[in-house]
């Protein structure tokens, strides 16, 4: 019963997909017709019958000849594997293709590219003939924006009749985030105090390679409690100083209530932040990770960045990367992060910023780059402690 409704909506569907209709020419013919009427009433001959003869058949041949040519008429799109850069001119190509006998001179495409209003481009046929569309198309929001045909649609030879063909044909352009060049936060680094007598023990070599002053956050066990009574101030033992030159970027992709646009839009500023603040790092002489979400229920996957040939490679992940559908900021974090922690966000919701100040307090240092929506205030981070802040409006990224 299910399969019998299914195969009667698809009959449907194709009987509405394909439309005839008359055109502005159609009137020519109606013209012609009333002529011919006039002509062999009033002169009653056989040149003047043959013309009347001549125009009643127009129609029917005008049908025959749509109905020899459009069912061979074919169009795709050609986008597989095609990326470009976000604004940045995109030739898009559509290929039309004749398999007829029969000449098509007056073909018309309708195309829609990054959901924008329909396009139309309209290209001649010759028998057994192929064509290539180039329409130059920006998009404006990074990812996997589609493209979509509307329909193909064939005048007869003399323009009196139109066919037009629904599509259903979809393609693909994988959009890659531009790599901005804007002020970032300086990184935290760990310095080397330089203290009379403070020497690392036998013991402390092997394992500690910095000392450093106190900080809030610091673990107690880690004070070195003999050199601090000798520099009348807490330090502390830092082990493994490989992570204080290392950077972990996280893009904050939850959706968190957002849809449609805005949502699209405010991951698009994310990710162009999350590559900005890569290349800022990794120009540092930092060794830079991108952690990125591979589906929408938080699977991660870590992308290093050494240099600027490693964040093109990555730029593809960071295109396709998902929303996540998941709103507890914990679901960011696959791993323990080692080093700094870049943290690039549109939300300062109360849990987001409680989560930050525990980050903060176990695995110090942390940055925070904030882009609110439209109309946001940073207001809420203002409880955040320990934590360096920077927020970028959308005007300073357009």
């Amino acid at each position: 019963m299910k399969s019998e409704k299914s195969r009667n909506e698809k009959k449907k569907r194709s009987v509405r997909s394909v439309r005839l209709t008359p055109t502005a020419y159609a009137w020519v013919w109606v013209l012609l017709v009333v002529l011919a009427a006039v002509f062999s009433q009033a002169l009653r001959n056989p040149v003047s019958y043959s013309f009347a003869v001549t125009v009643l058949f127009i129609p029917p041949l005008e049908l025959l000849y749509l109905a020899l040519t459009v069912p061979f008429i074919k169009t795709v799109f050609v986008t597989e594997g095609k990326t470009v850069v976000k604004l940045s001119p995109f030739h898009l190509e559509l290929r039309v293709r004749n398999r007829s006998f029969l000449p098509a001179p007056f073909i018309s495409l309708s195309y829609t590219a990054e959901g924008g209003e329909s396009s139309v481009a309209r290209v001649p046929l010759p028998p057994f003939g192929t064509e290539t569309l180039s329409a130059e198309v920006r998009f404006g929001l990074r990812g996997l924006r589609p493209c979509r045909l509307d329909y193909t649609s064939a005048d007869s030879l003399l323009r009196m009749f139109r066919v037009t063909v629904r599509s259903y044909g979809t393609g693909s352009v994988l959009v890659l985030p531009r790599v901005l060049d804007i002020d970032m936060p300086e990184p935290r680094e760990v310095v080397r105090l330089d203290i009379p007598g403070m020497n690392l023990s036998e013991n402390d070599s092997d394992e500690v390679e910095e000392i450093t002053e106190y900080r809030p956050g610091d673990k107690l066990k880690n004070v070195h409690w003999k050199l601090s009574g000798k520099a009348d101030t807490l330090l502390v033992k830092k082990y493994g100083s490989r992570n204080s030159s290392e950077s972990l970027i996280i893009p904050d992709l939850r959706v968190m209530g957002r849809e449609g646009s805005e949502s699209d839009r405010i991951a698009d500023r994310v990710t162009e932040l999350a590559v900005a603040a890569a290349l800022n790092r990794s120009e540092r002489d930092r060794a830079v990770t991108i952690r990125l979400p591979e589906t929408p229920d938080g699977d991660f996957t870590d992308y290093g960045v050494g240099d600027r040939d490693d964040l093109d490679a990555c730029l593809p992940a960071v295109a396709a990367a998902p929303c996540l559908a998941s709103d507890d900021p914990y679901a960011l974090f696959g791993r323990r992060p080692e080093g700094e922690t870049v943290f690039i966000t549109p939300n300062c919701d109360p849990g987001t910023v409680s989560f930050v100040n525990e980050l903060s307090v176990a695995c110090p240092p942390v940055t925070v780059i904030y882009c609110p929506g439209q109309g946001a205030v940073a207001g809420g981070w203002r409880g955040a402690a320990e934590v360096d802040i920077k927020t970028f409006s959308w005007e300073e990224l357009s």
